[in-house]
């Protein structure tokens, strides 16, 4: 007869063997003694695996009452989880002792080993399998906490399931698969007591999952440090690295598993505080929570990169004195650890760095000084600019050379601006109109592609645009290939321009003055819904259009061009802010002869005739407009000296705009009105720049407001209208900074 081990104890699912009085039954296996299983029967007719006990131990054969085999041996030093031995308890399906006890252990590992052969002693309920080993570790809460368990390092697909008691068959907790966000592996968190007792069991997913199963506790310490009311520049600093990842700001990118740092703070007195991390040396994230907590719920901002560029946090917030919040330095994505710096100042009422950009500080705390600051990108000692493009030299500080800038793209150093030459001017490989900056310039263009001269009517204008080229597009639309006309007015009148007669889907858009003038007007259907185009247009006799009939979605083939007139007469500006000066360039680069101009602005919604209007200065400096000249509703209108790069709506001679200080007057009518006038003085009062307009700013475009110099700024550094000098000539200005 076999006797089981002494003090070991089959669990079967009906009874247990009796220890020293229980004694199996032989081939019939009927447990015998006060201690008979109820009802319980060993494996087969009651047979154990190879019919003995070897060495009064289960040698690898185990118990299966109700027929349930044990899953064999564990491998390496982990105790026989189906085997009876000292003072282990046999894991059958009834009860399953945990495999060793790991006490109160917290860190990363806690427990490695191998489940490889190891018994199948529990099923997790989030496993789809019920045949890969697992080990069940027994584990007591060391204080009272949320604690992480996780199998990041496994080499296997694990399956983590936690059970209460000191039982892996007690009551199950949590189970997960896949939960951990960067790694895939299997993660859970708990809140326990101190001295809670629990079983935590490291399985495999699917049959076959076994392996290198590496076990890690933390426990979340949030927040870590009380900063009591300090303030001021760096009041705590550390490093992350190694640290546990013990809150999940909303802001960061997946940055689980990644430590984090957290500080309580109250605030001093009632106002907008700021805290920052600039200074850090990774990318960080800051959340601020309400009181001394972590958790989500409490999170009332989170804030990733305070500024363009800037990889550091800033986050403010209206506080009252004796406010208590805690901040949370994290990293934005798994592995962004590092050392960290945090400040906690009063909000700076600096809000731009504009104006800043030499001090060498950081004035509005976004965390990027002087010309790194975006505010300062377009001032002038921030901008590789005109002659800087071709001297070799960094000029701005930011790593570009010349050409290589950005800033350089549109300067004459850097642009293919002759571009019938066979030269490749800029230097970028490309030659005449191979060089995309030659796109929309002549003879590359071809615009116009036919001259209307004065003539009116009828199928005026025809083309093909099949297989051609989409070189522009109107503001309605229009990226078929586009053919264009120029178009001379031959009395002042409103013209009525269409496409009727075209079969296919059409725009129509009309520019002022050449091919590269402003848009007037833009039409796609016309207004009885069709598919071709019309549109009305107010000109002045001898004004001169472009006008672009192009294709609607990619649209092509045969084309009219229909004109059409009817007389009408426009009358004066009548009163002041009519049209208002909006932009001046009394200063450009190099010779100012020919080269200098200012811009008026129409705020009317009606078509105004200039012809009899008087410009002039306080000195000897005026002249006349003769002729009828139209300015249209919302029109940016140019006068100027006659020019080789850009035409002046109206052309001027025998006036100078004075460097420094001058003055434009504009009367029209009879008796004369003062429509707008502007003195401006070189600075302090007004800007002064060389090689830049100065430019209105969009919200004190009325005739009141452009009296303040304050109003003005020089232009900003954008491509040059030239390839040398920087302004909006024909176009809305900028907002000053």
């Amino acid at each position: 007869m076999d006797v089981d081990a002494a003090v070991g104890t089959d669990a079967g699912p009906m009874g247990t063997d009796s220890g020293m009085m229980g004694v199996d039954a032989g081939m019939m296996g009927v447990d015998a003694g006060p201690g008979d299983d109820a009802g319980g029967t060993d494996a087969g007719m009651g047979t154990d695996a190879g019919d003995t006990d070897a060495g009064d131990t289960d040698a690898g054969g185990t118990d299966a009452g109700m027929m349930m085999a044990d899953a064999g041996t564990d491998g390496g030093s982990t105790m026989d989880a189906g085997t009876d031995a000292g003072s282990a308890m046999d894991a059958g399906p009834g009860a399953c002792t945990p495999d060793m006890d790991i006490g109160m252990a917290v860190g990363s590992p806690v427990s490695t080993g191998s489940t490889v052969g190891a018994g199948n002693d529990s099923m997790a309920s989030c496993g789809s399998s019920s045949a890969s080993g697992d080990i069940a570790l027994s584990w007591t809460a060391p204080s009272t906490g949320t604690f992480l368990f996780d199998t990041v390092g496994s080499d296997y697909d694990t399956t983590l399931h936690i059970h209460a008691g000191f039982d892996c068959a007690g009551t199950e907790l949590d189970c997960d698969d896949d939960g951990h966000p960067v790694t895939g592996d299997s993660l859970i968190s708990l809140d326990l007591t101190a001295g809670q007792m629990i079983t935590i069991v490291v399985d495999g997913y699917d049959v076959g999952e076994e392996g290198n199963y590496v076990l890690n506790i933390t426990q979340y310490a949030c927040p870590d440090t009380d900063l009591a009311m300090m303030i001021g520049d760096s009041i705590a600093s550390g490093s992350t690295v190694g640290e546990p990842d013990d809150a999940a700001p909303s802001c960061d990118d997946f940055g689980a598993g990644t430590g984090d740092a957290s500080f309580t703070w109250t605030a001093p007195s009632t106002g907008m505080w700021t805290f920052d991390t600039f200074g850090s040396d990774f990318d960080t994230v800051l959340a601020l929570f309400t009181g001394s907590s972590c958790d989500f719920a409490d999170e009332v901002d989170c804030d990733d990169d305070a500024s363009a560029g800037v990889r550091q946090s800033r986050v403010d917030a209206m506080l009252t004195a004796g406010d208590t919040v805690t901040l949370v330095v994290d990293g934005y994505s798994f592995g962004d650890e590092g050392n960290f710096v945090l400040s906690i100042v009063p909000t700076p009422s600096v809000t731009s760095e504009a104006g800043l950009c030499a001090d060498g500080m950081d004035n509005d705390r976004d965390g990027a000084t002087d010309c790194a600051d975006s505010d300062c990108a377009l001032l002038a000692r921030c901008t590789e600019t005109g002659a800087q493009c071709s001297n070799s030299m960094d000029d701005d500080g930011d790593g570009d050379v010349d050409c290589a800038d950005s800033d350089c793209a549109g300067w004459a150093a850097c642009t293919e601006t002759a571009c019938g030459n066979s030269t490749d001017d800029d230097g970028d490989g490309d030659v005449d109109c191979a060089d995309s900056d030659c796109l929309r310039r002549a003879p590359c263009d071809g615009c116009p592609d036919t001259d209307l001269g004065m003539a009116i009517g009828a199928a005026v204008g025809t083309a093909d645009t099949t297989g051609g080229t989409s070189r522009r597009t109107g503001s309605c639309g229009g990226s078929g290939p586009d053919t264009t006309f120029l178009f001379t007015a031959p009395s002042t009148g409103t013209y009525t321009i269409d496409t009727t007669g075209t079969a296919h889907d059409t725009t129509l858009y009309v520019l002022a003055g050449g091919c590269l003038g402003p848009e007037l007007a833009c039409n796609d259907n016309d207004p009885a819904g069709g598919s071709t185009s019309s549109l009305s247009i107010a000109l002045g006799a001898g004004e001169t259009v472009v006008i672009v009939v192009d294709g609607f979605a990619g649209a092509e083939g045969p084309i009219t061009l229909n004109i059409a007139t009817a007389a009408m007469t426009f009358g004066p500006p009548t009163a002041a802010g009519d049209l208002v000066i909006n932009e001046i360039m009394q200063n450009p680069a190099g010779a100012d002869a020919n080269h200098e101009w200012f811009e008026v602005y129409n705020r009317t919604t009606s078509t105004l005739n200039l012809n009899g209007c008087r410009v002039f200065d306080d000195g000897a400096n005026s002249f006349t407009i003769s002729g009828d000249t139209l300015i249209h509703p919302g029109q940016y209108f140019l006068f100027g000296e006659s020019m080789a790069t850009i035409t002046p709506d109206y052309v001027y001679s025998g006036t100078d705009l004075t460097n420094m200080d001058d003055e434009i007057v504009i009367e029209c009518g009879s008796p004369a009105v003062m429509i707008d006038r502007v003195a401006y003085d070189g600075g302090p009062m007004f800007p002064d720049p060389d090689g830049q307009t100065m430019s209105l700013d969009p919200s004190a475009r009325d005739a009141t407001m452009n009296d303040v110099g304050a109003n003005w700024c020089p232009a900003l550094l954008t491509r040059p209208y030239d390839g040398v000098n920087a302004g909006t000539p024909g176009r809305p200005n900028p907002s000053c900074p």
